[in-house]
């Protein structure tokens, strides 16, 4: 076939070896590139996502605070235009009152079962979780009849 000398036949190879090479990085460098631009692509619609949620959160915002305000005092006596009945209150009904959440509203009633009927208003600060602050908050929305 060819006669080649043992040095030709060599640097054939280094010369193959070499393009195999180039070759390999070739398509290396453009799948990294793919990848780079499909990653940019993502970032890029993750933040329209983030500017598009933060401009509502904005706009809310702003609606909320160009809005008339109502003092702490007002809003509790407009929340509750009644007393609310310790004795024979739901959950529902203690929720409404100021800083108790379904979980102490939870231990007032379970409270209640174990001891009975609340025969003083004091003794909501035997309930885990209603310290002497909660109760100077609740006391004027809170009776027992």
């Amino acid at each position: 076939m060819l006669n080649l000398t043992r040095q030709e036949k060599i640097v054939i190879q280094f010369l193959v070896a070499c393009f195999l090479v180039g070759a390999t990085v070739r398509i290396y460098k453009t799948r990294a590139d793919r990848i780079s631009h499909e990653e940019s692509l993502q970032q890029l619609a993750v933040a329209d996502s983030f500017k598009y949620h933060a401009s509502q959160i904005d706009s809310e915002y702003a609606r909320l605070q160009s809005a008339p305000r109502q003092s702490a005092s007002t809003q509790s006596t407009t929340t509750l235009q009644r007393k609310i009945n310790l004795n024979t209150a739901t959950k529902q009904d203690l929720m409404l009152l100021p800083k108790i959440g379904p979980v102490t509203a939870d231990r007032i009633l379970e409270y209640r079962a174990q001891v009975g009927r609340f025969n003083k208003l004091e003794e909501l600060l035997n309930v885990k979780g209603i310290g002497n602050k909660t109760f100077e908050r609740i006391i004027g929305d809170v009776t027992l009849e």
